[in-house]
């Protein structure tokens, strides 16, 4: 059973005995009305009555049960593992994913998944991974406790699961993981985007039923999710997206759980999740400074109490001693909650939360010092906090260290790839908008339809939000957070523009855009505390979660090409919120006039979302089949037989490092260490 849908066939009173009766009763009273007509005549309002009622029941059913829900996620689910399984299917003979020299499956056109599939291989062969890894630095090795660890074995359990049903080799359950975790991905995304729109209202449940499913099938299909969820591709990303959206179901359960003890069984898996994705993918900061950012601005709205307070400490210390446990050789503890960008940040927002129930919930409240501030108790402690986090800080790393890392921000705001890493590797390399925004197409005439659609519709949303205030502040606030957007998204725009990301210009347009939207906030947070209007208090947690989700994605997608697959699934969600909300304004909206203008909206939304939809699919379907080893991939097989068979297999090949992957894994011989990533910069 999918949590939040529920099937419960046994639940069901419905027997053949009661159905045979149902019928006999029906029949009857056609019969009735038979006999009662004197002129031989069918009744046929009596019949239609009989007819709409059985529609009725089973329409009823249906609704009531969620099968129209769970039969879309199915066929979701099933677009999604035929989608992935493309490179799979056979081409000219034999599937795409195969070796000629050794005439059986291989991996796809990629690098780092030959590392973890040697890895796999090596578990199942010799019962575990050796601590050093002598393929690699040769003749120091690599430490393979810092190497992703997790994932290798998650494709060994694949392998055993597999081999249950039918004979199938390792490579075979590396190139089927990703399809498989893909098709897992999908059904948490739909339980994430679903528990973020679901209300107690019975209609806010079928909306946010729609929105999910939309969201999900937009998801399987936009090209920028392509490339690491695919078969043949075992990728750290194909497994770190189902830990990610499960971690933030299972904490959604947790904040909206009126019962403490599910809340921290809830925390608890949340924070399990976090280090089990922590263990695969460096990724796991969206996770982690999305709940925090997300929490600290509820904790400014006066949001958090005991019970938000216990679970988002549940679900830290739980993911903090599982990460330190398994990378204690790699991160020192003081790295983990006082210096590292992403659960340093967690912890010290824990702090802030501990000091305010500290100061209000002792003895320290009736300090006279406390009565005289006038201003709003988590405001008071957060200055508080702010202060004792400053010298905690200076006493164990030094004054400095605070200046190092506003240097450090603004370095990465700006400039987030440097280095001979950073301009050397094309994924690494930070796009312009004129860019990663060619990866929510379609075109038509150069306008990308699917990025103004979520664009719009976090701007609709990012209203609903602020709906509990007055209509004119939530109006002013909606225009600073569209010029927040336009900011942080245009500011870098194209090499050749004004706004190239890096002119004075550029720097002063994001951070203004940027300071509007936060000045703006505190104004207005401070003019309802004064007037004790509590309409910012009512702000959805859930949707802090989305859009501080949403804003670190943008940032993403601005620093590196390869993170903008991160924000990819996020954007499907503005899109499913924008199409259902814009068809439920209509349905509300009396005036003739206004009907119109949102009946034409929404025949454009529509059609432009299906257009989307349906050129995503086509260009996925045809990247999809074509992701296979080529003829340049091919030439490397017959060199990496070459190299199993004419060279001694303790030769060492000097060679950069991830192709140095395809020599270990394929070609069988260790590489040097002097072109390793790690070595090299």
């Amino acid at each position: 059973m999918v949590e939040g849908i529920e099937l419960n066939v046994g639940s069901i009173d419905v027997s053949n005995t009661d159905i045979k009766k149902d019928n006999d009763k029906q029949e009857e009273t056609i019969e009735e009305n038979f006999i009662e007509d004197t002129r031989g005549e069918i009744n046929i309002e009596q019949t239609e009555k009989i007819i709409k009622e059985r529609k009725e029941k089973i329409l009823g059913f249906f609704k009531a049960k969620n099968l129209w829900v769970i039969i879309l996620l199915l066929i979701a689910v099933i677009l999604g593992i035929y989608l992935r399984s493309m490179p799979m299917l056979d081409h000219g003979g034999n599937p795409g994913l195969w070796d000629i020299t050794t005439n059986t499956w291989t991996l796809g056109p990629d690098l780092d998944p030959w590392l973890f599939f040697r890895y796999t291989k090596t578990i199942v062969e010799q019962g575990g991974l050796p601590e050093v890894d002598m393929m690699r630095n040769v003749p120091l090795g690599f430490d393979t406790s810092i190497e992703t660890p997790l994932l290798p074995y998650m494709i060994v359990w694949t392998y055993s699961f597999l081999n249950i049903f039918s004979d199938v080799s390792v490579i075979y359950a590396a190139a089927i993981f990703p399809v498989i975790m893909f098709a897992l991905t999908i059904i948490v995304f739909f339980l994430f985007v679903r528990e973020i729109f679901i209300r107690k209202t019975k209609e806010s449940k079928v909306k946010a039923n729609i929105i999910a499913l939309i969201s999900s099938f937009f998801m399987i299909v936009i090209p920028a999710f392509l490339s690491r969820t695919i078969a043949g591709i075992p990728e750290k990303e194909s497994t770190a997206f189902f830990f990610m959206f499960l971690a933030f179901y299972l904490f959604l359960k947790a904040w909206k759980s009126e019962n403490l003890k599910k809340a921290i069984i809830f925390a608890i898996l949340a924070g399990i999740v976090t280090a089990l994705m922590r263990l695969v993918w460096g990724g796991v900061l969206y996770l982690l400074l999305t709940i925090a950012l997300a929490s600290f601005v509820s904790f400014i709205l006066n949001k958090i109490h005991k019970k938000e307070f216990i679970v988002y400490s549940s679900w830290l210390f739980v993911s903090l001693i599982l990460i330190f446990f398994f990378f204690s050789n790699k991160i020192p503890l003081v790295d983990l909650i006082l210096t590292s960008l992403d659960t340093a940040v967690c912890f010290l927002i824990f702090l802030i939360f501990l000091i305010h129930f500290i100061i209000w919930n002792t003895k320290l409240s009736k300090l006279k010092i406390l009565e005289k501030i006038k201003l709003p108790k988590n405001i008071i402690s957060m200055i508080i906090a702010f202060i004792f986090i400053f010298i905690l800080i200076s006493i164990i790393l030094g004054p400095s260290f605070i200046v190092s890392q506003v240097n450090r921000v603004h370095q990465i705001i700006f400039k987030p790839t440097y280095g001979r890493w950073g301009v050397t590797v094309a994924e690494s390399r930070q796009p312009f908008f004129t860019e990663w925004g060619a990866s929510f197409g379609p075109f038509i005439k150069n306008i990308p339809v699917f990025f103004w659609l979520f664009f719009a519709g976090s701007v609709v949303l990012f209203k609903k939000m602020l709906n509990k205030i007055k209509q004119k502040d939530s109006w002013i606030l909606t225009g600073t957070y569209f010029l927040f957007l336009i900011g942080i998204i245009f500011s870098r725009y194209s090499s050749s523009s004004i706004f190239n990301g890096s002119s004075f210009i550029s720097k002063s347009f994001y951070y203004i855009s940027a300071l509007i939207l936060i000045g703006s906030l505190i104004y207005y947070y401070i003019k309802y505390h004064k007037e004790r209007d509590n309409g910012f208090e009512q702000i959805d947690y859930k949707l802090l979660i989305l859009f501080a989700l949403f804003i670190l994605g943008l940032f993403g997608a601005r620093s590196a090409i390869r993170l903008i697959l991160v924000l990819a699934p996020i954007t499907t969600i503005f899109v499913g919120y924008l199409i259902v909300e814009s068809i439920s304004r209509f349905r509300k909206t009396d005036g003739e006039i206004g009907k119109i203008i949102l009946g034409t909206l929404i025949i454009l939304i529509l059609l432009l979302s299906i257009f989307a939809f349906y050129t995503f699919y086509q260009g996925v379907k045809a990247q999809s089949y074509g992701m296979v080893p080529s003829s340049y991939n091919q030439q490397w097989q017959k060199a990496m037989k070459w190299v199993r068979e004419e060279t001694p297999k303790d030769a060492v090949f000097g060679h950069w490092w991830d192709y140095g992957y395809w020599v270990q894994s394929i070609g069988e011989r260790a590489t040097c260490k002097v072109l390793e990533k790690e070595q090299l910069f």
